[in-house]
């Protein structure tokens, strides 16, 4: 077993962010969501992914998106539910 590495630097405690919690049916509409959501500024390193693999039946996606502006919130849900998805809100 190997040592774990710990990198150098200060680590910021934030506030929790709200997110839009949406399962998608099909994973591939899932991945198509997850390509426009850059373009609307969403942050890929803070973006929740629960894979195919991991659910039941091996179908679908599951995706935890933070929305920092009510705006931002607005446009993804209307977003995953174009694609089909089951949207649901969290206070983060």
């Amino acid at each position: 077993m190997e040592t774990p590495t710990i990198r150098p630097g200060k680590v910021e405690t934030s506030s929790p962010v709200p997110r839009v919690l949406a399962y998608f049916a099909n994973s591939a509409q899932g991945n198509s969501v997850i390509q426009y959501l850059g373009q609307l500024g969403v942050r890929s390193d803070q973006l929740g992914v629960t894979p195919p693999d991991h659910l039941p039946k091996s179908q679908g996606m599951v995706l935890s998106i933070p929305c920092e502006t009510p705006e931002l919130m607005a446009q993804v849900e209307k977003i995953c539910r174009s694609q089909g998805a089951r949207v649901h809100r969290s206070r983060g």
